[in-house]
């Protein structure tokens, strides 16, 4: 038999080119390098002190050092690792779309081995033998030899299984996840587990039980669990364990057995057979009460050949009787572990809490049903599903859904949470940080590692999120109205069903506007207001000023990313100045100018007549400010045009700089800096620029074949963007000469943009790579200066410095930096303040280390630094800069 690398040669040279494509970290465009943002975690895997997190969209992490640091890297685009297991020292995992990825160098390379697959079939499970290697997909097994020669296929509607596509609005609605929320229990129905020469599995037609082939894949027979379950009928298997000698089985609702002969009687793996009936353990739903709150669930699984079972426990479930449909959220969550005892006899048990409980209060919310029947879950309540690994007594790593990840490397003493978030950052603060806000749920997000990880605001705090009801109602007892009030300033996003204003700065400042539509649990038809001081860890709500902020309606093309059009916030004369406007009918509109004070004590809104369409704004002082709007003639409701008004008095009168007779829409604004503001208009697609100094307005590009163009700058370059467009500016000097752009695979399709800086953010798709919010850098070249040795954090014209590593530090905190030689940075540095402004130590744990002239490593030694986020400022003659830094 020829083997399967010889077969595909022969008959399907197309596998042949794909398997010698080398995805290694990133996709590489022409010009760009592209790290996709947005994924799903299936699992986890260890070898060694090597944790490897599998994911959707060919991606995986890597730790090298057991969890301390983090890398991502790619291996195919167009397919997910469902699963991957160490065997012997080698790694095995699968992709979905049809390969068998072996890695014998602790995950540094990868052999990837391509299998035919039939129509919508997908590999979502390995099982390495000694002698055999079985894969199954969601139609079938297959065997291979050791030297991959391909032995058997057996396909049959029995053994044929699913996983499910994960619901989530705003984000991504095709990636899978191995778990529905009809299922929740369901990820049996995927494994294929080996045991005494056997093959066992469940599959979407038989659940009750585990069907039995043989090596050969022939069909042996079904165990149904009823048989085989004395004590408790019903039970259906959740995981399976197998050792050298015994199965033991992990079952729903509360069990655990074993058995040395799949066909013999099964037995309750506790002698004690009331163990479980025990006040300790409480079913699912009973709404008793354990530690003062509901518990939800729980799962038994072993840790170095020891039982432990896991609980997910939180508040009782709230329901808006008000609105026409249910709305119900799960918070906060809380998680624990226990260690399960057994005496030298066999048959009397203690529970014992492992550590300490992971507590979850961040409200990290995910949307799991679809209308009319939302279900509001945090993302960690997932968490006892998911295939855990291990390091030795100490180290646990849980991965879950939405880009959750768990880590305790101290024995379940200390938790930490990395991640709690799907990459789609809606802000940029700069190359390290972006933050997310997520559509429909208005949770925040904020990544200081360039989107690798997600924090959700709240996280770590001790305060709960709490409210008060006051139901009223009538004689007859009908619900007459159900009002909420928050005693709480931590974080109540998701309350709001709109996102208007998300604006950080790059020291960490900044403040957040929403509204509610009145017909979602919480407020009715308000505003919400919260303003942050530690780049959106932590949000603090001010009722006072959420009634003086004025509505800033999202531009077309933000459903996908809010806040699109890049930051519409600027700081002028101390305050924070926004335009925005509110559409009361098709041609009626409520268009306002809001000033906040850069230290939240008061705001200010003035308002506008119906006619204006307010887009944008453009302050050079509080009073003089350019409006960037429809004006709708006042007789002929139909007929408006597109003006840049200048106003000298905060808006009593104004005068008309440029006029556009055209129906337009802004999908962006961006001031470039104080000479040059772009726009983009729609239908059709069109970039202009307007100088503000001369008031000259230009149209630099133009086009009928996309509606929505975007512009997109990247350390300084100028591309034109869009579906099926993708355009480079040939002349610095002249922005109107524009040509098609190099791009690897077909012509990339932007369906949004948000840049800054050395970075952009886009949800695109091509030929190649599947839609999802890429990361967009130029590739790095050969560094010829000491400019260029550094990846640029922050920029000024005297000093650069790149992300500080480890984030977040526990440990000696270092950055590379770089200056022009102009000042002495050792003399420079003041010292370390926290995220309020004041100073928490000198220059003393400060270290420079001099790696050439005007280069080096700047070391802070912050041990015993409480979490939070700080800042390492340099002052010099005309000059400063401050290196945020956070602390765990």
């Amino acid at each position: 038999m020829k083997s399967h690398f010889e077969y595909l040669e022969l008959k399907n040279l197309s596998f042949v080119f794909l398997f010698l494509l080398a995805f290694v970290n990133r996709l590489l465009s022409a010009d760009f390098e592209l790290t996709p943002l947005n994924m799903q975690f299936y699992g986890a895997e260890t070898i060694g002190n090597r944790i490897i997190v599998y994911a959707s969209d060919g991606n995986y992490l890597l730790s090298t050092d057991a969890g301390k640091t983090w890398s991502q890297h790619l291996l195919n685009p167009n397919g997910h690792i469902l699963h991957m297991v160490n065997f012997k020292d080698t790694l095995f995992g699968v992709l979905s779309n049809g390969y068998i990825l072996i890695s014998s160098d602790s995950a540094n390379s990868w052999t990837k081995i391509p299998i035919e697959l039939d129509e919508k079939e997908e590999l979502i499970y390995i099982t390495p033998t000694e002698k055999n290697t079985f894969v199954r997909s969601t139609k079938g097994i297959y065997k291979f030899d050791k030297n991959w020669n391909l032995l058997k296929v057996r396909k049959d509607s029995l053994i044929e299984t699913a996983y499910w596509k994960n619901f989530e609005h705003g984000i991504r609605r095709d990636l899978p996840t191995l778990i529905g929320w009809a299922y929740r229990s369901s990820q049996v129905v995927i494994p294929l587990y080996y045991y005494d020469k056997k093959l066992l599995l469940q599959s979407l037609k038989y659940r009750n039980g585990l069907i039995v082939l043989d090596e050969d894949l022939n069909f042996i027979d079904t165990v149904n669990n009823v048989n085989y379950i004395k004590s408790q009928e019903g039970n259906r298997i959740r995981f399976v364990y197998t050792f050298p000698n015994s199965l033991i089985f992990t079952t729903y609702p509360l069990g655990v057995y074993k058995t040395n002969d799949i066909f013999s009687a099964w037995e309750n793996y506790f002698a004690d057979t009331n163990f479980v009936k025990q006040p300790f353990f409480e079913f699912p739903y009973n709404e008793k009460t354990l530690f003062g709150i509901y518990k939800i669930d729980y799962s038994f699984f072993f840790w170095n050949n020891k039982l432990y079972f896991e609980t997910i426990e939180t508040n009782p479930t709230k329901r808006n009787l008000v609105t026409s449909y249910v709305k119900k959220y799960n918070f906060p969550i809380i998680y624990s572990i226990y260690q399960i005892d057994i005496d030298e006899t066999g048959t009397r048990y203690s529970v014992k809490l492992v550590g300490n409980r992971f507590y979850d209060n961040s409200i990290a919310a995910i949307i799991l049903d679809e209308y009319p029947s939302t279900i509001i879950d945090n993302a960690t309540f997932n968490l006892y599903h998911f295939r855990k690994t291990t390091i030795g007594d100490s180290i646990l790593i849980i991965p879950a859904d939405n880009k959750t990840l768990l880590i305790t490397r101290d024995g379940c003493q200390t938790w930490n949470l990395l991640s709690c978030n799907n990459g789609q950052p809606s802000l940029i603060v700069n190359d390290s940080i972006f933050v997310n806000s997520t559509f429909a749920i208005n949770n925040i997000f904020v990544s200081f590692d360039s989107g690798l990880f997600y924090k959700p605001t709240g996280y770590g705090l001790d305060t709960m999120h709490r409210y008060i009801e006051y139901t009223g109602f009538d004689s007859t007892g009908k619900l007459i109205d159900t009002v909420y009030h928050f005693i709480d300033t931590v974080s109540y996003f998701h309350y709001f069903s709109n996102s208007q204003i998300l604006h950080i700065d790059k020291n960490g400042k900044g403040f957040w506007v929403g509204s509610s539509s009145g017909s979602t649990f919480g407020p009715k038809k308000e505003f919400g207001f919260a303003y942050t001081t530690d780049y959106g860890l932590h949000f603090k709500f001010d009722t006072v000023l959420a009634n003086k902020v004025g509505y800033r309606r999202k531009f077309s093309g933000e459903n996908r990313i809010p806040n699109s059009s890049l930051d519409p916030v600027f700081t002028i004369d101390g305050n924070y100045v926004y335009g925005g406007f509110k559409l009361l009918g098709k041609t009626k509109f409520i268009s306002s100018i809001t000033f906040i004070d850069t230290n939240f004590k008061d705001a200010y809104t003035k308002y506008f007549d119906q006619n204006i369409q307010l887009f944008q704004i453009y302050p050079f002082s509080s009073k003089n400010i350019l409006l960037f709007c429809n004006v709708f003639d006042s007789t002929d409701p139909n007929a408006y045009k597109f003006v840049i008004r200048e106003t000298t008095d905060t808006g009593n009168t104004f005068v008309t700089i440029s006029s556009l007779d055209t129906t337009v829409e802004m999908p962006q604004f961006y001031p470039h800096n104080q000479d040059s503001i772009f726009f983009t208009l729609s239908l059709p697609g069109r970039v202009y620029l307007f100088e503000p100094k001369h008031r000259k307005l230009t149209k630099l590009y133009e086009t009928d074949l996309v509606d929505t163009v975007y512009l997109m700058v990247i350390s300084d370059r100028f591309y034109i963007v869009g579906k099926g467009l993708f355009l480079e500016n040939t002349d610095r000097s002249d922005l109107t000469q524009w040509r098609e752009g190099k791009w690897d695979y077909g012509k990339p399709n932007f369906e949004s943009v948000i840049f800054k800086g050395n970075v952009a953010i886009a949800g695109l798709s091509d030929s190649l790579r599947p839609f999802n919010y890429y990361k967009i850098t130029l590739k790095k070249e050969t560094p010829t200066t000491v400019e260029s040795q550094v990846e640029k954090r922050y920029y000024t014209t005297k000093f650069w410095a790149s992300e500080p590593y480890p984030q977040p530090a526990g440990v000696p905190v270092k950055a590379r930096i770089a200056w022009d030689g102009s000042f002495d940075v050792s003399e420079a540095i003041d010292g370390v303040y926290d995220s309020m402004g004041r100073k928490v130590e000198g220059k003393e744990r400060i270290r420079v280390t001099l790696r050439d002239k005007g280069y080096g490593e700047l070391e802070w030694e912050c041990s015993g630094v409480p979490s939070g986020v700080y800042f390492i400022l340099l002052r010099w003659a005309g000059g400063s800069e401050s290196v945020p830094i956070v602390v765990e």
